[in-house]
């Protein structure tokens, strides 16, 4: 029995984390039924909870803030001089995934964008593949988009040569690769989150049967120099501005859901966009404790979503939703082109405004059924292509 350890993953407390993992569990355990899956985890405690009471088959999560020996006791003792001398001055962090590195067969490294400069530095996710690569570990990037680096590309090129397996997400990023070269080791495919099966939850039902348009807001977006206060109140202009034109219902998502943190909260952000909407009657917000299938299936019943989080807009159109993906990286663009051969759909942030979102929302009203024909078509190849990664996952491993 293979084990694979699934890295890169920051928590379910991110939806599209989530929808990451459930797909890409949904993948091995179809194309390498004979594995073990093991997970390691920027949020355990919270993670551990989710997996017993949704009986996800994965026999272990990891933390990955690992801690060393207590000071001064024997067992450190010996930790610093096998870290300093045995290990020739290991870093402290790579030192203590060894011994989880050891247990494994193969490294897999999820979490979609690690492998980008859209959230800093892709360094400490190359630093664990290495690691497991020295270790002997087969070493896999899963379902990725990668690049452009901005800084230090050569050097993460030149990394990224080393890999057994690089699959990819998108188009762009295999032109990318191949553009510096990469070929032998990279595998096109689609995101793993296709294959998430959505979930009714018990605490939420569809107001009335009148047209529901979900909105995804995201505290991210203001983190690309847009205001805070323009983005909250663009998002609350704009549905009421939806609700008179079209009448029905605005329900508010979140999709990265972290209490109490209101810098890194769409919830919070959801809860200041109503405040500000006019129509409050006819406008709410998902409930925080939804997971990520739950989500999914609130999102498959809306006539139109509108996101930013790119696995929310995952959620919508690998449910036949039409949908605006408001737009921060090349991933939004991937994706809107592999299902609906355009990216006539996809808002750049730069444009955040209200004219430029119902612009796109009446072009998306008027082409309804030609989109919902492309999805129809085009949805059965791309959940094929992200099955594809398990196969070439297998053939890597075997």
């Amino acid at each position: 029995m293979k084990k694979i350890l699934l890295i890169g993953h920051f928590g379910f407390a991110n939806r599209g984390c989530e929808a990451i993992v459930r797909g890409t569990i949904e993948i091995i355990k179809k194309t390498v039924p004979d594995s073990e899956i093991l997970m390691m985890s920027n949020d355990p405690q919270n993670d551990e909870k989710i997996r017993i009471a949704e009986e996800l088959p994965i026999s272990k999560i990891i933390t990955s803030k690992l801690e060393g020996k207590k000071r001064y006791t024997p067992e450190w003792i010996w930790q610093t001089i096998d870290r300093r001398l045995i290990s020739k001055n290991m870093s402290f962090y790579n030192y203590l995934l060894k011994s989880e590195y050891e247990k494994v067969d193969v490294v897999v490294s999820i979490g979609g964008d690690n492998f980008t400069d859209d959230y800093g530095s892709p360094k400490q996710y190359f630093d664990c593949l290495n690691l497991a690569r020295k270790l002997g570990k087969k070493t896999v990037i899963w379902g990725a988009s990668i690049g452009p680096f901005r800084e230090r590309e050569q050097e993460w090129i030149d990394m990224l040569r080393n890999y057994d397996l690089i699959t990819v997400r998108e188009d762009k990023t295999k032109e990318y690769l191949l553009k510096n070269g990469l070929t032998d080791n990279v595998r096109r495919v689609s995101d793993p989150g296709f294959l998430m099966e959505p979930k009714k939850p018990q605490n939420w039902s569809k107001p009335n049967n009148e047209i529901l348009i979900g909105l995804g807001v995201s505290d991210l977006i203001y983190k690309y120099n847009i205001s805070k206060e323009k983005y909250l109140s663009t998002n609350a202009a704009f549905s009421d501005c939806l609700i008179e034109k079209m009448g029905g219902n605005i329900v508010l998502v979140p999709h990265v859901i972290k209490a109490g943190l209101k810098d890194c909260d769409d919830y919070y952000a959801c809860q200041e966009v109503l405040k500000r909407i006019n129509n409050k009657e006819k406008c709410s917000i998902l409930p925080q404790n939804l997971n990520a299938a739950e989500m999914k299936y609130c999102i498959s019943k809306c006539s139109y979503f509108i996101g930013a989080r790119t696995h929310s807009t995952i959620a919508s159109l690998s449910s036949g939703v039409p949908t605006i993906s408001i737009g921060y990286s090349s991933k939004a663009w991937g994706v809107n082109v592999d299902l609906l051969e355009t990216d006539n759909y996809v808002l750049h942030y730069k444009n955040f405004d209200i004219s430029s979102l119902e612009e796109k929302t009446d072009s998306l009203v008027k082409n309804r059924d030609c989109i919902v024909s492309l999805l129809n078509s085009n949805l059965r190849r791309v959940k094929d292509n992200s099955l594809k990664g398990g196969i070439y996952l297998r053939e890597c491993i075997e």
